[in-house]
């Protein structure tokens, strides 16, 4: 028990094994039978709206009777500079894109808390959307009031609505969302247990699992996000819409893994014909346009090499149907070897 007239913390709680920051500040809501986490807020950061950042660790552990270690685990995604730019870590693997944590995405897995009352940290990951240990997708949505779970809530389990999180309905995730989450899931905790689906080759499955954390989120943006438009076209500009719901950028990533790489091949064909081409632009960037700079700026390692040299035969195979020798600027735009591909 902890008394302070400083704060209103009748009880305190030790942060759990990987425990997100939103579940603990939850918890001790809850523990503390307050409201909402608003006024805890307030006393860690002096703000009501902004989450405690590294800077805060000190406070917040004199406050809850906890060590500087302890409280610092919970800031596995905190932002850093690093060789890479601004990037978070996360088990000393560097996540480069803010689009793969969704912050304000506070999925749960219904049966988790049901047997342990707390948020995990890997469930802020975008790609991940099922539980591995339960085969179930994960949920944004309270049971009762059926809106999107926000933070500012009495606990872990209950909505500002009143509603029972551990109660809602769950349905079984499919292979590839499974797979996906289960290598999440192992790179953060280290415990094994890979869910393999068997709709992929395995060749490509065996790829996807030599890839870090980022290489994997990464490679499902390019063949979900980058390389996917619902050409239906905006009324504005006439210009595609982007696929961005995360099931959608799954289920393209899917299909597009699944039979590789003549999917590829076909995706490549379909998005030069349909994006709209600025002459001004190099050759390959009116062809390919985001493709193009997401392979050569954002995957130009290695570990992507099978995706590079698919991407390098398509351009071989375009410049002979079009009867056009490789022109050695596409060399240089390109930056890849151009070895024979048969």
């Amino acid at each position: 028990m902890f008394f302070t007239e400083e704060i209103p913390l009748a009880f305190t709680t030790k942060p759990l094994k990987d425990e997100s920051l939103v579940s603990f500040i939850l918890r001790l809501t809850q523990l503390n039978h307050l409201k909402n986490p608003t006024q805890l807020l307030k006393y860690f950061t002096g703000s009501t709206t902004k989450p405690p950042t590294v800077k805060h660790i000190i406070r917040i552990a004199e406050l809850t009777c906890c060590s500087t270690s302890e409280i610092s685990q919970l800031f596995g995604f905190e932002w850093s500079t690093n060789e890479l730019g601004l990037a978070r870590k996360i088990n000393n693997e560097y996540i480069t894109k803010p689009y793969f944590i969704s912050s304000r995405y506070l999925a749960y897995c219904p049966k988790c808390i049901e047997e342990e009352n707390y948020l995990r940290s890997y469930w802020e990951f975008t790609f991940l959307k099922a539980c591995p240990t339960h085969k179930i997708y994960l949920i944004d949505k309270c049971p009762l009031c059926h809106r999107a779970l926000t933070w500012r809530r009495p606990g872990v389990d209950i909505c500002t609505c009143g509603g029972i999180l551990n109660t809602a309905e769950t349905s079984t995730a499919d292979d590839f969302s499974l797979f996906i989450s289960s290598i999440i899931v192992q790179h953060v905790t280290q415990n094994r247990g890979i869910t393999i689906p068997n709709t992929l080759p395995i060749d490509i499955t065996n790829k996807l699992l030599q890839l870090n954390l980022d290489s994997l989120f990464k490679t499902l943006w390019l063949f979900g996000h980058t390389l996917s438009y619902k050409f239906k076209r905006h009324k504005k500009n006439n210009r595609p819409c982007k696929v961005i719901n995360t099931t959608e950028i799954l289920n393209k990533a899917h299909s597009l893994l699944s039979n590789w790489p003549d999917s590829f091949f076909n995706s490549l064909e379909y998005f030069s014909e349909e994006l709209s081409k600025t002459k001004s632009s190099p050759l390959l960037l009116q062809m390919f346009g985001p493709i193009h700079r997401y392979i050569t700026e954002d995957m130009d390692s290695n570990e992507f090499l099978f995706i590079q040299l698919a991407y390098e035969r398509h351009i071989r195979r375009t410049w002979k149907l079009l009867d056009k020798q490789i022109p050695s600027s596409i060399s240089r735009q390109l930056d890849l070897p151009f070895k024979d591909i048969q």
